[in-house]
């Protein structure tokens, strides 16, 4: 009688599936403390256009210092439309 070459690899698949299954991370055993997170306080419009027009302002003095960059001119552009 010839054995089938399938069996091994069907035994060891439901041994890594019930491993797997005992490993599970989401067991009720011990109770588990959910985080508390807090939400931040909503930012003002003023307050964001404040530090748009600083990053503006800081990215123009950088760029004017390293003048063959492109990245911080690209940077000061999105700053630009995102204010507006």
């Amino acid at each position: 009688m010839r054995r089938s070459h399938q069996r091994p690899s069907l035994g060891l698949g439901l041994i890594f599936l019930c491993l797997l299954v005992a490993c599970d991370g989401s067991r009720k055993d011990s109770p588990q403390k959910t985080p508390v997170v807090k939400t931040p306080s909503q930012p003002s419009y003023d307050t964001e256009l404040q530090k748009l027009s600083s990053g503006i302002t800081q990215g123009i003095a950088l760029a004017a210092q390293q003048s063959d960059g492109t990245v911080i001119p690209l940077e000061v552009v999105s700053l630009y439309l995102e204010r507006a």
